[in-house]
């Protein structure tokens, strides 16, 4: 069950991201739910002090159940009691002024209060104080200037403290950032303090800039620039995460050792476009490219480029991609020299075309074209061209073996191919690793030139044009082996081909200078004039990080391009990225050759060095990590695409499932051959990822909600708070990207982009500047700017200024009003997009983005939006859940982040009163500046809390977490918080609780009850475990679960659960998944409801392909089942199963046992009634039936348990006979005192109830058709069902408890009843059809009666679909009760139904020839008619009206009346 895409969904997704905000619907309802249902208000404290940032930062100590909070201009630190949550108390204030000026943050853990304190005068270094949680002093601690925050180590061994350093308000004074780590291990009187400064990046100032950092403060160096905001510990304790807001990067601390371990730049969210969505194909039956000499069979494969052709007209998408080299192995020590082994030695290479068809998720291959040299004749193979020097020197490629190590000759011509790209004209250009070379074909492939570095066949002592045509500078033939061209673009008549790793320049045997590059060339072709016309340099910052080279490359248009950079490694972790680059402003190094110092070339040089030289390399931004996208099975990623502006396609070389293959000391021919798949991504930035960047965006510039896009702007996270988390063994972390902007009085950088003379604009990326400077569109956004017209604070890429003359080519906003998480080397592993703002649009479109001081409209949209501030995150009960305080409008959003590559949202609750004068107490909570979590083993009423710092307001906020819908812990049982209602949280304390029983040591697991409702919620589930809706309504559940975009379900552990009434659902996005059974999970989950997308029912087949589970490579042995295999246990008195017969087929049938365990056997004891054993038939989905035609039939010996009782409900699975004539007896149970049964009477099936009073049930059935019956009695009511169709009426009788009369099964056992005579008589009237399956329970119950009927459903593939219940009277049901039954006994032929309403059939035993004609009480004939060699006339009695009437029959010559009543 693989991973779809359909173009239908494209234009879905597309469609409702485009509905307005002011037009809300239910789809956005569904989307955007109502507050409150996760997150429970308890109570509220209040400083007294409005606006005086008294409430900013809590935390909580768990052994006095006491919340400690700061006032930072009152200097003081409040000690609460949350003894009572609802009701938190002051239990006692201690005054830090004598410590310092200001408190700007707090933290407890083991007894111990960590309070930070600015110095009086704050641009002088501050101090920690430690406080017991008595209110002890302990001690005072120097750190660095202006502490902003305070954490300890999970393990509480140490303190940490972010030292912001910033500048006096006329920036004359600009103290260093820093750290300080204080290590508290052997107690806070023998602490020491190590205080961490970053002047070590003095002189990395232009590297820094050039990854995105920004520095910018006027004179200061880097160590003064950087501001650290916030810190989160990892929970191993060994690294800390600092975030440095005002420069948009984040610093990473060694707490090993307390080192400074990298500065890393955040990057930034483009405002232009979606964020990435990737859909994965593997393109399976791939042909066989060849078959080594040991007989080896090896595959087409080993695609190193790509390139989109277009679709078809049925809506494919057509590639063109190539082969490098051919299959090969890693070099061998062959007589002392590393040896590269090819697998098929005379590979030819070629071109592949094939398509992709997104609807049935297949890839074909349609075409093959094999390449030639200039001859036509010639193959290019992909062997090594030439030895010039010693290994690893210029001009030299590696020597080429045989897999039993054999020498191969070179190919001159040879390529490893590695780009391609489609010239206007139609032909064909491909770039190799090898010289490097650039070829160039026709559209026959065959080759028109080869572009070589020159001096190439000088360096082999060959002919001039030997290898190509010597083009290239001569520095390319000093390319590391196997590092040439990996990478090709082409903009109109230029073609772009990029070194794959740093060139070895100077060039070294050992290639270390290229092993040590930090920069990579872009060569600028002319494929007109057939000439070099430019030389970029490519910065390869990741290399650090073991990504060292680069995969493929496309243009964008004008200049820009996409390129793949990669490590070797696979999974989640590896280091294969997208990054966007720009050649503007970069320098051509090949028409200005940089005048570097002695013994210096480009790849030596430090990025610092090369900015003095005057040669700055290209400008480049991260657009994706591919494996926080899904796309991580494969270490080589080497093709990209693109199909439009916001779609592109990538593919992975997989070494023809021979990588990493390493030949024997003694070769032997043999290569290992490992099945490795390809798979195309499909990366789609169409996640939404728009902003109101206007307050003025409405009719005659009036405030609105107006999301929109914008090109060339960007949003730097520059996030405030850090939170940290675990999760599959790994560290990630999550940010709340506030933004912020530097002000002062002596400097400011925030202004409007319709500030011309500060924002100036590039006309070239900005060409309708005028239009965009409209308050309407982006002329009211704040953004960052030139200190002084013309003069940049520091004129860089991070700011937007890419050539450096005092002009934007980019825009920057301050935030991205996101929350980010990332993975430890700062790769956006998941970005909330737009939801933060959309989501508080829909639920407070009148104070959508309001500020936290009034409320006006819109006002926040020009400056941040909603603002995220805060950040904490908190396991309840295995999930991991990550609380978002929203600054501005208020409020805090809740997300599941336990798979950090797709959270889901939860819930968000703002409890701020919008109406209200803004005073204490009636404007509730403003400015959430400070989040903790309280986990449920340490709160005070035992159950998750959440703690809320109110910034303006001066209050805490107290919020009880009750968990989203279902999960029960393996390890405890624990069932507290589980299970949820639709509605918002009820006055009062608690969880929002359901009926729940059995989770605590009971074998057959928990039950929870989910109440009527739409929850846009995921579920989490790893005990076994009944999640039931509410009853069905109409047959339809009332209860849905739809997890968006991300996963509805999740199956952990080895346990089986069931979901019942419940439909589960996800979005249309088709990377939403249904459910999911992981790795390492073999339990199954059964789903007896419905599967739906978008909100629609959809078929199991259709299912598959968004569930994962056994079926899919990857995912744990569990599997995803619409219907039980078994059917439920409980009261099962009687289950006669014909799958458990093992006959030859055709054997007569002495002895049915029931398996129920009851030993309720079904019987006969006469040959020739017993019936046959039909096995694997056809009619019940190759499941065994037993056929009674022929007057076959068996008996149930009858007993209290079997006959007894005031509760049935009885399940046939049948098929009707070539016959409908006579009676037909399928089964009756009780006898002719009291009973069921159900028969067939002349082609209608009969239901029948007997006690005290008679009801019947009839409709016309088809012969040789398969049904699935159903009887029950529920102590009230009566209820038939045949497929589905349904009928119920009251019946009171207490039936069935003084009959024990044998049961019949295919036939009467020893006497019974129909709607129109009493039958005494023994193996009387037997079926003349099948039966496979007979369940007879001593119970009612709705549960196991849907249960059933699903198993039955599905076993028989009837397709019947959800269990209906008490449904009223169908039309196609007629009803017979005791008064109105006619006894036609002696009757010679038969109408029914009688009494009738519409429709009524006269059926005789056999055919006949006659007339019949219908008259009423007067005598007048209303109807005539005439049978021929028929038994049945069917009459429509619409028009008649009611009343009683007689039907006359004529045939041979005798006359034979009935009455008719017709009944409305």
């Amino acid at each position: 069950m693989m991973q779809t895409l359909h173009s239908r969904l494209w234009l879905m997704a597309a469609s409702f991201i485009a509905i307005c905000f002011l037009g809300s619907n239910q789809a956005q309802s569904q989307m955007y739910p109502p507050q409150g249902r996760t997150l429970q208000f308890m109570g509220r404290y209040s400083t007294g002090l409005y606006n005086q940032a008294a409430a900013e930062i809590v935390s909580y100590d768990p052994a006095t159940k006491t919340a400690f909070l700061i006032s930072s201009v009152a200097v003081r630190l409040d000690a609460l009691s949350l003894a009572d949550p609802s009701n938190p108390t002051l239990a006692y204030t201690i005054d830090l002024s004598p410590y310092g000026s200001a408190v700007n943050s707090v933290a407890v853990k083991n007894g111990i209060i960590a309070a930070v304190m600015e110095a009086p005068v704050r641009t002088d270094n501050g101090s920690v104080v430690f406080i017991t949680t008595a209110g002890q002093f302990l001690r005072q601690l120097p750190i660095g200037a202006q502490p902003d925050m305070v954490t300890f180590s999970p393990d509480g061994k140490k303190v940490l403290t972010a030292n912001e350093g910033e500048p006096s308000s006329n920036y004359s004074i600009d103290p260093e950032g820093s750290v300080s780590i204080i290590d508290i291990s052997t107690g806070v009187n023998n602490a020491t303090v190590t205080t961490l400064g970053f002047s070590s990046y003095n002189s990395r100032r232009q590297e820094l800039l050039g990854k995105g950092v920004r520095l910018f403060g006027p004179n200061a160096s880097v160590a003064q620039d950087l501001e650290p905001e916030y810190i989160a510990v990892s929970q191993d304790n060994t690294r800390a995460w600092v975030t440095l807001q005002e420069n948009n990067a984040v610093a990473v601390i060694n707490l090993t050792n307390n080192s400074l371990v990298d500065i890393y730049p955040l990057g930034t969210k483009d405002w232009g476009r979606g964020l990435p969505r990737l859909e994965k194909y593997t393109m399976d039956n791939r042909p066989l490219l060849g078959t080594t000499s040991a007989g080896q069979d090896i595959l087409l494969g080993g695609f190193s480029g790509l390139w989109f052709e277009g679709m078809t007209e049925d809506g494919k998408m057509k590639f063109l991609t190539h082969p490098d080299r051919g299959p090969n192995a890693e070099p061998a020590n062959l007589g002392g020299v590393n040896k590269r082994p090819f697998a098929l030695p005379d590979y030819q290479a070629r071109l592949v075309r094939f398509e992709l068809d997104p609807t049935t998720k297949s890839i074909e291959i349609t075409e093959q074209l094999p390449l030639f040299r200039a001859d036509g004749v010639t193959p290019i193979s992909g062997r090594p061209n030439v030895q010039a020097q010693a290994q690893g020197l210029a001009y030299t490629d590696e020597f080429g073996v045989d897999l039993f190590g054999n020498p191969i000759p070179n190919d001159e011509m040879g390529g490893d191919m590695e780009g391609i790209v489609v010239a206007p004209n139609g032909t064909y250009y491909l770039v190799d690793e090898y010289r490097p070379a650039i070829y160039h074909f026709n559209e026959d492939g065959i080759m028109v030139d080869r572009f070589i570095p020159m001096g190439t066949a000088a360096a082999a002592g060959r002919t001039p044009g030997t290898f190509g045509t010597e083009v290239l500078p001569a520095v390319y033939g000093q390319r590391r082996n196997n590092r040439g061209f990996e990478a090709v673009a082409i903009e109109g008549n230029k073609l772009y081909a990029f070194i794959q790793s740093g060139i070895d320049s100077p060039d070294l045997a050992n290639d270390n200078t290229s092993r040590n590059a930090n920069f990579l060339r872009i060569v600028e072709f002319d494929i007109v004039t057939k000439a070099v016309t430019g030389e970029y340099i490519y910065p390869i910052f990741e290399r650090a990080q073991t990504c060292d080279k680069l995969g493929d490359a496309v243009s964008l248009g004008n200049g820009k391009f996409l390129v793949v950079e990669r490590d070797d490694a696979t999974g989640p972790n590896a280091r294969k990225y997208i990054f966007e680059i720009n050649l503007f402003g970069a320098t051509n190094t090949f028409t200005n050759p940089p005048a570097l110092g002695a013994g210096k070339t480009i790849e030596n040089s430090t990025y610092d060095e090369l900015i003095a030289a005057n040669v700055r390399p290209v400008f480049k931004r991260k657009a994706v990590h591919l494996p926080s996208i899904g796309y991580d099975q494969s270490d080589k990623v080497e093709g990209l695409a693109k199909i439009n502006d916001n779609t592109f396609a990538v593919i992975n070389d997989n070494d023809f499932g021979v990588g990493g293959s390493v030949l024997p000391a003694v070769p032997n021919g043999l290569i290992t051959v490992n099945p490795t798949p390809v798979v195309l991504g499909i990366i789609s930035f169409d996640r939404s990822n728009a902003l109101d960047a206007s307050d003025r965006d409405g009719a005659g510039n009036t405030a609105s909600i107006n999301f929109r896009n914008w090109q060339n702007l960007y949003g730097l996270f520059m996030p405030d708070a850090i939170a940290s988390f675990s999760a599959d063994g790994r560290t990630y972390y999550i940010t709340a990207n506030e933004g912020d902007a530097r002000d002062y009085t002596g400097f400011g950088e925030e202004r409007r982009v319709s500030d011309a003379t500060r924002v100036p604009l590039n006309p070239q990326f900005f060409p309708n500047a005028s239009t965009l400077r409209q308050d309407g569109n982006l002329g009211r956004l704040q953004t960052t700017s030139f200190i002084n017209p013309g003069t940049l604070a520091a004129s860089s890429p991070s700011t937007g200024d890419l050539d450096g003359n005092g002009t934007f080519e980019m825009l920057h906003t301050f935030g991205t009003r996101s929350f980010t998480i990332w993975n430890t080397e700062a790769n956006t592993v998941w970005d909330s997009g737009d939801d933060l703002e959309r989501r508080t649009a829909f639920l407070f479109p009148n104070f959508f983005n309001v500020s936290n001081s009034n409320n006006t409209r819109d006002s926040r949209s020009t400056s941040k939006g909603p603002e995220p501030e805060a950040v904490a995150v908190g396991t309840i009960n295995g999930r991991t859940l990550a609380f978002i305080g929203l600054e501005r409008i208020g409020g805090i959003a809740v997300w599941d982040v336990s798979n950090p590559h797709h959270p889901t949202y939860v819930d968000y609750l703002n409890t701020r009163s919008f109406n209200a004068v803004f005073n204490y107490p009636t404007e509730g909570d403003l400015g959430p500046e400070g989040l903790t979590f309280v986990a449920a083993e340490e709160s005070p009423n035992g159950l998750p809390l959440l703690l809320c710092a109110n910034e303006i307001s001066g209050t805490i906020s107290i919020y009880q977490i009750n968990p989203p819908m279902v999960y029960v812990n393996a390890a405890t049982g624990n069932d507290k918080n589980t299970g949820i209602n639709s509605l918002n949280i009820p006055a009062g304390t608690g969880p929002k609780k359901t009926v729940q029983a059995g989770i605590n040591g009971v074998a057959n697991g928990g039950r929870v009850e989910i109440a009527e409702g739409n929850y846009p919620e995921t579920i989490t589930i790893n005990k076994q475990a009944t999640v039931i809706g509410a009853p069905l309504r109409n047959s339809q559940s009332v209860v849905t679960i739809n997890g968006g975009n991300g996963t509805t379900l999740t199956a952990i552990g080895t346990d089986n659960s069931i979901f019942q009434r419940i439909n589960l659902g996800i979005s249309t996005n088709p990377s939403a998944r249904i459910a999911s059974i992981p790795t390492g999970s073999s339990g199954n989950i059964v789903l007896v409801g419905n599967a739906q997308i978008g909100g629609s029912n959809i078929s199991s087949n259709i299912a598959a392909s968004y569930i994962n589970d056994a079926n899919d490579a990857g995912y744990g042995t569990g599997r995803f089942l619409f219907a039980p295999t078994t059917p439920p246990a409980h009261n099962l008195a009687l289950h006669l199963n014909a799958q458990s017969l093992s006959l030859p087929n055709n054997s007569e049938i002495s002895e049915w046992n029931d398996v129920s365990n009851n030993n309720n056997n079904a019987e006969q004891s006469m040959r020739g009634r017993m019936p046959l054993l039909s096995t694997s038939s056809s009619f019940f989905n190759s499941n065994n039936s037993v056929v009674f035609t022929g007057g076959r039939g068996m008996a149930v010996k009858s007993n209290g348990n079997l006959n007894g009782g005031n509760e049935k409900s009885v399940f046939i699975v049948f098929r009707t006979g070539a016959s409908l004539a006579g009676y037909q007896t399928i089964t009756e149970l009780g006898g002719t005192n009291s009973g069921f049964s159900a028969y067939i009477f002349n082609g209608q099936i009969y239901f029948g109830t007997w006690d005290n009073s008679i009801l019947y049930s009839s409709r016309i059935v088809s012969p040789n058709t398969t049904y699935l019956a159903q009887m029950n009695y529920t102590g009230s009511r009566v209820g038939w069902s045949l497929n589905r169709i349904t009928y119920s009426a009251p019946f009171n009788d207490n039936f069935i408890v003084s009959d024990l009369s044998d049961i019949g099964i295919g036939s009467v056992a020893s006497g019974t009843r129909y709607h129109n005579r009493v039958e005494p008589s023994m193996f009387a009237h037997p079926f003349a059809g099948q039966i496979a399956e007979v369940l007879v329970y001593n119970s009612s119950q709705s549960e196991m009666r849907e249960l059933t009927f699903a198993y039955l459903n599905e076993k028989y593939n009837l397709n019947l679909g959800l269990q209906p219940l008490e449904k009223s009277m169908d039309t196609e049901w007629e009803l017979y009760t005791e008064e109105s039954i006619t006894d036609t006994h002696n009757a010679e032929f038969g109408i029914y139904p009688n009494p009738a309403a519409t429709q009524a059939a006269i059926v005789f035993p056999t055919n006949i020839e006659g007339n019949i004609s219908i008259h009423d009480v007067m005598g007048t004939t209303v109807g005539e008619y005439t049978l021929k060699n028929s038994n049945r006339l069917s009459l429509d009695i619409t028009t008649l009206p009611t009343g009683t009437y007689t039907v006359h029959v004529q045939s041979g010559g005798k006359s034979m009346v009935q009455p008719l009543v017709i009944v409305r």
